[in-house]
């Protein structure tokens, strides 16, 4: 009888470990080990025509179409679980022929959002059906504020996808 409940224990405790150890997949779903993280990404963004067209005969007028402006691309950035104010969050530069960002750099609001005025091209018509990937990177603010040589350690990096359609 003992020798059964030896058995049946061993066989709990390696069933448990088994579904405990697949239960960690950090490779798939990375989550951030430091103090900080990046939360509450508007992400993907899907920049539209608006307007309307009229087609009275065989020709085709187009009357006041034009891409969607006043786009706003935001994060949220975290210390430890709480909102963090006053850091300086920037957006990589990347190709002009998918828009700009007004300002690559901006501070943090009260509710730790860093939030970016995005333009979009010019060119629509030569982008639309593309996707792009941008990103915003949070640096080491103790880095930043000393006046070192050194490049300052990026923290965070967080991917928005435009869509254009």
């Amino acid at each position: 009888m003992m020798k059964k409940n030896i058995i049946y224990n061993l066989v709990v405790v390696l069933t448990a470990a088994f579904l405990t150890a697949c239960g960690t997949d950090s490779k798939e779903n990375p989550q951030s080990t430091g103090l900080y993280s990046f939360f509450n990404a508007t992400t993907p963004i899907t920049v539209t025509r608006s307007g309307t067209t009229s087609c009275a005969t065989s020709t085709c007028v187009d009357n006041n179409i034009s891409v969607d402006t006043n786009i706003t691309i935001a994060v949220q950035l975290l210390k430890n679980g709480v909102v963090e104010p006053n850091q300086v969050v920037q957006m990589l530069p990347f190709d002009l022929k998918y828009g700009f960002v007004e300002d690559l750099v901006v501070l943090t609001t009260t509710n730790g959002y860093a939030v970016f005025n995005y333009q979009p091209a010019e060119n629509y018509d030569a982008i639309i059906g593309q996707d792009v990937t941008i990103q915003a990177v949070f640096l080491d603010p103790e880095a930043v504020l000393t006046s070192s040589t050194d490049t300052p350690k990026e923290l965070l990096r967080q991917d928005f996808v435009l869509q254009f359609r």
